[in-house]
């Protein structure tokens, strides 16, 4: 089994267990019956289950088909199992691991401490549908193979197990092989972490019910996010759904104008190396502010051509100068008095425009940038994107 265990010294020594976890689906494996018996999968290997892979009998008939319905494979947390997930504005799909990469505490705990990461809730199964199989008198010995549902566990995700107080964190793998039904799950990396490890990114517990007559049923809202004080790690935002990232919201710190000014943390948006955004010559004639499309406003390429050959445009690259769209600031102090997030982006006028690659081609579109004071999230959100050399418009 490839699994390596590592020790933190800060979080105790690792005592010796064994796994349960798998090696990946071998080229020739059996074919798997429609319904087998659930299959507990120990993927932290502190003697508890953590996954199970079990077999659904779905009854859809479908009489002029001669189909009766389909079995169906999925994998799915039991309960005391978190797993790791994304929680911005722009990214809110599982946590995975760079290719060939280690658990690296530190850098979560950072993202815990921003808001960027959550755990599922543990009493609440995840569940990943992966194979599916017809069944009935119509579907012949050619047609009865499993096939893919069409959704993936792609990548090395992370989970959680709490047992008996104590808590690890384990890196894994789902994979399926569709000729066979196989599933197989494979431990990459398991740590013991404080069962504390992460709690900033626990979901919060449920807001007691109040008794309102003039509140028409609705359910009470969750108490808002407040983003720390600080520099946060970067979030890579992909705008054109390409898997690609188009632009970066970042953090900086601005140094104050005397002895008694600290300065700011402020967050904004730079676009990410290939991206660039549009720039315009200001008043002075001397600086660039960013160019802003106005809702009923659009670009042209005439537009757009006689300002770049004239000077008055410019694409703005990191590769090039930096490029930085600042949004919210937060004042830095020395005490541990909260400070609130208060906005510095001038909404009323207009949306940046940027430029990126979209599957080779080269695009240019709007976006618009959102956040919430006084809590401090912020957002970006496509609002259109055309080929170069087409009409940009707000939509």
């Amino acid at each position: 089994m490839n699994m390596s265990i590592r020790i933190l010294g800060v979080f105790g020594l690792l005592f010796a267990a064994s796994s349960a976890a798998q090696q990946p689906c071998p080229l020739d494996a059996p074919i798997v019956p429609g319904i087998t018996p659930d299959e507990h999968i120990d993927v932290t290997g502190d003697g508890t289950p953590d996954l199970v892979i079990t077999s659904v009998l779905d009854p859809t008939p479908d009489p002029e088909q001669g189909l009766f319905g389909w079995y169906r494979r999925h994998v799915r947390t039991l309960p005391g199992t978190s797993l790791l997930s994304w929680s911005t504005h722009n990214n809110y799909g599982y946590y995975i691991l760079d290719d060939g990469a280690s658990i690296d505490t530190a850098a979560l705990a950072k993202n815990f401490h921003f808001k960027q990461l959550q755990w599922t809730p543990s009493e609440q199964p995840r569940e990943f549908r992966l194979l599916q199989q017809a069944y009935g008198p119509g579907i012949t010995k050619d047609m009865a193979g499993w096939y893919g549902t069409g959704e993936y566990a792609d990548g090395t995700m992370i989970l959680r197990s709490v047992t008996n107080g104590k808590a690890r964190i384990a890196a894994f793998t789902i994979s399926f092989a569709v000729s066979s039904g196989c599933i197989s799950i494979t431990t990459k990396e398991v740590l013991n972490v404080h069962r504390d490890f992460g709690k900033a990114g626990d979901p919060p517990p449920p807001l007691p019910p109040v008794e309102d007559p003039f509140s028409f049923g609705h359910e009470p809202s969750e108490p808002p996010i407040v983003i720390p004080p600080g520099i946060p790690p970067i979030e890579r935002v992909d705008l054109t759904f390409d898997e690609n990232d188009d632009v970066l919201i970042i953090g900086i710190e601005r140094t104050g104008v005397d002895a008694d000014d600290l300065g700011y943390y402020v967050r904004g948006v730079s676009p990410a190396p290939g991206a660039a955004f549009l720039m315009k010559r200001d008043a002075s004639g001397e600086g660039w502010d960013f160019y802003r499309l106005p809702p009923e406003g659009s670009l042209t390429a005439d537009i757009l051509d006689h300002g770049l050959q004239a000077g008055t445009f410019v694409w703005a690259t990191p590769e090039r100068e930096g490029v930085f769209c600042p949004v919210l600031q937060q004042r830095i102090t020395l005490n541990d008095k909260p400070q609130e997030w208060t906005y510095v982006y001038e909404e009323d006028k207009g949306d940046p425009v940027f430029r990126t690659m979209h599957h080779g081609q080269p695009v240019i579109g709007v976006v618009a940038l959102r956040w919430s004071v006084p809590g401090g999230e912020l957002g970006i959100d496509p609002q259109n994107w055309v080929e170069e050399g087409k009409v940009l418009q707000v939509r």
